[in-house]
């Protein structure tokens, strides 16, 4: 008996892209079966660095794009079926050199990216052991395909993962695009023509990470400029995490920190998860009338994750205790919303007697506010080397918390960072 196709496909649809081999035996069964198994099986496709394979005295290597291309000289129908691609250089060696990136040297991606008419997500990773990718050491070829393919009419998501000399108008070409992630990329501001206003994309997601001042001075003017920009105005999930890493003082801070809180209050009408880091510098007395961000301004927010110090005094003209701007931020939270919060306190010489003076009861009540309407989850984390009396002090402030299962106290070794304790 002859099952119907549609049913083949239903039941074929029923595994994962991640059951494999069992994928692959459905290509064996029948024809409806191996096309529906196909598009599952080529919908992701990962193209990464060769690899060695030895067999007995000889050793070959194995190039991915080599044998896809191959592949697909072979059945075309099959370059229909990839939607999403990842290019990665992201492998686990004992030494990386960016300059031996497999991507710099390739000969047959731009060809393989020309073929991929159906794509509709490109993720581009970098290997964070050494320099970031330079997009502007790749073959004439390759950043051609790579820019062509980014003005694609289907391509809704844009992933560039620690990169460097990545033109910005590569974020606003393709005018299907709804979603962003950059995480440790540098821009390069190019003279590309500017899309006619309705023409670009209108963003759902973005997602950026800049750990470099000197990036975010370079990229955050291009992003304020609202003809020729990305458009935030129905944005409706933010992350947000800029984080100057103190090579800089107060005074050269007040406008990027400026363009963070403009970039927040561009879709504040509309964002309603948003992940912020607040950099050390909103505590200082020059930002004082200059409020970083309102989160009671924002009639959608549902979740909220919040990255914040605490204690510190590695900058100079910011007060150590950054707990009353932390109470008052938090205050303007309309309760229900889901708050999750990561706290640390990064100075080795705390005076317990101040910290223990702190006004760790309002925050704690205002942590207790939101946790009636909504889940909340506090980490705070103390860096080593600290006072051990600290941390105990820190714990008892927060015991009522801390028994709730709201408020997680612990220290953090260098190196380390909260998600991972």
């Amino acid at each position: 008996m002859r099952l119907p196709q549609e049913l083949c496909e239903a039941i074929v649809e029923q595994f994962t892209s991640g059951d494999r081999a069992t994928l692959l035996n459905c290509t064996l069964v029948c024809r409806f079966f191996a096309v529906r198994a196909q598009k599952i099986l080529f919908r992701t496709i990962s193209l990464g660095r060769p690899s060695k394979i030895f067999n007995l005295d000889v050793v070959s290597i194995k190039h991915p794009t080599h044998r896809f291309l191959s592949l697909l000289n072979c059945s075309s129908r099959l370059a229909a079926y990839v939607e999403e691609l990842d290019i990665t250089d992201n492998v686990h060696l004992s030494f990386y050199r960016e300059e031996r990136s497999w991507i710099r040297h390739d000969t047959v991606l731009h060809t393989i990216l020309g073929r991929l008419d159906g794509l509709r997500q490109i993720r581009i990773i970098g290997n964070h052991t050494g320099n970031r990718l330079n997009f502007k050491a790749w073959h004439e070829r390759l950043k051609n395909a790579v820019l062509l393919k980014c003005q694609s009419s289907l391509l809704t998501k844009i992933s560039l993962n620690h990169l460097r000399n990545v033109p910005a108008s590569i974020l606003t070409q393709a005018p299907a695009l709804r979603s962003i992630y950059s995480f440790s990329t540098a821009y390069i501001i190019d003279q590309a023509p500017p899309a006619r206003r309705g023409d670009g994309p209108k963003l759902d997601s973005l997602d950026l990470t800049m750990t470099s001042y000197n990036d975010w001075t370079i990229f955050y003017p291009w992003l304020l400029d609202t003809e020729n920009s990305l458009d935030l105005t129905a944005l409706t999930m933010l992350a947000l995490k800029v984080d100057f890493m103190r090579d800089t003082g107060p005074d050269d801070a007040l406008e990027p920190i400026d363009a963070i809180a403009w970039t927040v209050r561009r879709c504040a009408a509309t964002v309603e998860f948003l992940t912020l880091f607040c950099p050390i510098e909103v505590s200082s007395s020059l930002m004082a009338a200059r409020p970083f961000v309102d989160l009671g301004a924002m009639p959608r927010l549902r979740a909220l994750a919040l990255h914040a110090t605490l204690w510190t005094d590695q900058i100079l003209d910011v007060t150590p205790d950054h707990l009353p701007w932390l109470t008052s931020a938090l205050r303007r939270v309309p309760a229900g919303t889901h708050v999750a919060l990561s706290c640390t306190l990064d100075h080795q010489t705390m005076d317990p007697a101040a910290v223990g003076a702190a006004d760790w009861a309002g925050f704690a009540q205002e942590i207790t506010r939101l946790a009636e309407a909504a889940s909340v989850d506090v980490s705070v984390a103390l860096f080593e080397p600290y006072a051990p009396e600290v941390l105990a002090l820190i714990e008892e402030r927060l015991r009522d918390l801390r028994s709730r299962g709201i408020v997680n106290v612990f220290p953090l070794l260098e190196g380390t960072t909260d998600e991972g304790a």
